[in-house]
């Protein structure tokens, strides 16, 4: 008698033979494997967290309390590389740096638990790669720092990559917290300003996402399935915002859309 996993494992490696059949389409396949893992609990499947990356966590949680003292930048990026060595599957990890800016590490998956990933998240195949910046500092991610980062998701990975993920411990402007009341949590009834209108102008001009994982979602990653659930969270989010007219009222732009990104909201920055 097999456990779940192991159940999801075999069906796995049987969905690697059926793709190398050119005969079978993936978009049949893509609206399949939904159906098949709806009862396995699909996050807790793919994303298991490793030892190291439980310790690393802890550490990180004495770091913030003032009880380790460690290079902080090295510490988020072992946090965001450990995240993604937990996520099941095979797969490809590499840093990129240019002369500039510096991509940490991007990651493609290249089996049959990559594309269950990517059907549950909704990421093309071709665009499977997903880039991660890691930084550890005092201050929110500001605009300058966010749309840096969402141009070299657009240009350097410009055929390969439809998400980029932001570790950073304070977040970055603009975007929802869990401190803030639950009116302001409702994203559909937060202005857009700092970082926050960079993500959402972003996605509506190239369809690529860059969201941010901060010190709670950090914490949160000790549990089974969290990373998965909580990164396609934020990718509906992104959607949710760009996707509905009632997300740029006039009420709301003209409180705190900036002047020079107004003009890209159209007839709705109108007033």
């Amino acid at each position: 008698m097999y456990t779940t996993d192991e159940a999801i494992g075999l069906f796995i490696k049987g969905l690697d033979a059926v793709l190398n059949h050119p005969s079978l389409g993936e978009k049949w396949l893509a609206e399949y494997m939904p159906m098949v893992f709806k009862t396995y609990r699909v996050e807790e499947y793919l994303f298991s967290p490793s030892p190291e990356l439980l310790q690393r966590i802890e550490n990180y949680i004495q770091w913030c309390d003032g009880k380790r003292t460690e290079d902080a930048g090295q510490l988020m990026e072992e946090i965001a590389l450990l995240t993604f060595l937990s996520v099941k599957g095979e797969k490809s990890l590499k840093s990129f740096q240019s002369y500039g800016p510096q991509v940490d590490l991007s990651v493609t998956g290249s089996d049959g638990n990559w594309r269950i990933l990517c059907s549950h998240l909704r990421i093309d195949w071709n665009q499977r790669t997903i880039c991660v910046e890691a930084k550890n500092i005092n201050d929110k991610v500001d605009d300058q720092q966010f749309g840096r980062f969402c141009s070299i998701v657009e240009h350097m990975f410009r055929n390969d990559c439809l998400v980029g993920v932001f570790f950073t411990r304070s977040g970055a402007s603009g975007l929802p917290e869990e401190s803030d009341t639950a009116t302001s949590l409702t994203i559909r009834k937060r202005g857009l300003r700092d970082a926050a209108a960079t993500q959402l102008l972003f996605h509506a001009r190239t369809r690529k996402y860059v969201v941010v994982f901060d010190d709670l979602d950090i914490r949160s990653l000790t549990v089974r399935g969290s990373f998965v659930q909580v990164l396609n969270k934020k990718l509906r989010q992104v959607e949710e915002w760009t996707g509905l007219p009632s997300s740029f009222t006039e009420k709301y732009v003209e409180v705190d859309l900036p002047r020079h990104l107004r003009k890209h909201c159209g007839d709705s920055a109108a007033g």
